[in-house]
């Protein structure tokens, strides 16, 4: 329940543009455990680095300056 509020609230943050700092990080908590609980153990090459894709864009979104 807790991941669905985050996703939720982290997208509608990031997409209508306020607090997209706070949106990307409330949606970085969701890809990390799922990508080291889902994909890593059981060797889902593709899915981990897809994620890592996500999580990079998330993070770069997270740590750029807004003008």
């Amino acid at each position: 329940m807790g991941a669905i509020i985050c996703l939720i609230l982290g997208s509608g943050f990031f997409i209508f543009g306020q607090n997209q700092k706070i949106g990307s990080v409330l949606l970085l908590l969701f890809p990390i455990p799922t990508t080291t609980i889902f994909h890593v153990f059981l060797f889902h090459q593709r899915a981990v680095f897809m994620n890592l894709g996500l999580i990079d864009r998330l993070i770069i979104a997270a740590i750029k300056e807004t003008k």
